[in-house]
């Protein structure tokens, strides 16, 4: 990932206002960490694409696709690797705070995070 988005991400999730969610890039509450992501790259691709039967907010759908993933072509062009997406999604949606989310990713590579001993969930929490 370019070294001036990683700061900007890592600034907008500590700092930002951006308000948190769970489940979604983005809903009427909030976003969630890869949702600011998006949002920081280019904010008028999100797009109300309707409600959750189980939620009364409004879903944003980036750039045409789906509502929780980062599109692939997205990710794989801004370098960053599709288990790194998973792990920082799982944290978001386990209330890990955005500042945490934060010192993990500053500490990891994005494109080829070193996850040779497997993953285990509490070696991604403090």
């Amino acid at each position: 990932m370019d070294a001036m988005l990683k700061k900007k991400w890592l600034c907008a999730l500590r700092y930002g206002n951006y308000e948190q969610t769970k489940g979604r890039l983005r809903n009427d509450d909030g976003f969630c960490c890869l949702g600011v992501l998006c949002d920081l790259i280019d904010p008028k691709l999100w797009k109300k694409v309707g409600t959750a039967k189980e939620e009364k907010d409004n879903l944003y759908s980036y750039d045409s696709c789906g509502t929780g993933h980062l599109p692939e072509k997205l990710r794989e062009e801004i370098g960053l690797s599709y288990r790194v997406q998973e792990i920082a999604s799982e944290r978001n949606d386990a209330g890990d705070s955005f500042e945490r989310i934060a010192d993990w990713l500053e500490e990891i590579d994005l494109l080829e995070p070193d996850l040779s001993r497997g993953f285990d969930e509490d070696d991604y929490r403090d």
